[in-house]
């Protein structure tokens, strides 16, 4: 029973980061096109307001509502997900490179970067920066058990 818990888990977790991942890009590219057309800000400036404020909204959607990580400290958290954040950056940038060294347009690279970050970055989230503790994972079992909630 846990098992068919456990993916079930990962599956609604994985869906749920893929929309939150298409609601924080709405997000970056509305707040970048506000800041830009109605506050006429500098568009280095708006572009990076725009991306601190989308991973705020990706870090705080995954925290609260998909992993549900209330145990460990937002500090903690926020810090292993910004250190995490950078070092798939350079991941992003070195696929992208890749790409247009073996002569391929820098789409193509994106596009392989997108899809080999999102698999990485959901399971570094889900097993590293938002890790549930123990007591916590029996908490969640228990309680969709006490509710028959379908698991």
């Amino acid at each position: 029973m846990i098992s068919v818990f456990r993916k079930t888990e990962i599956r609604l977790q994985f869906t749920r980061y893929v929309l939150i991942g298409f609601l924080t890009l709405l997000t970056d590219y509305l707040l970048l096109i506000f800041s830009v057309e109605i506050l006429r800000l500098n568009v280095i400036l708006a572009a990076s307001i725009s991306y601190v404020v989308s991973l705020l909204v990706h870090f705080n959607l995954n925290k609260y509502w998909n992993f549900k990580s209330f145990s460990r400290s937002y500090q903690r958290q926020i810090r292993t997900y910004l250190i995490a954040s950078g070092f798939f950056y350079l991941i992003n940038i070195a696929i992208i490179q890749s790409a247009t060294i073996l002569h391929f347009n820098y789409i193509v690279g994106k596009i392989i970067a997108t899809g080999v970050l999102v698999s990485m970055t959901f399971m570094f989230n889900r097993y590293v920066t938002f890790r549930r503790g123990i007591r916590e994972t029996l908490k969640v079992l228990y309680e969709k058990i006490r509710f028959n909630i379908k698991i």
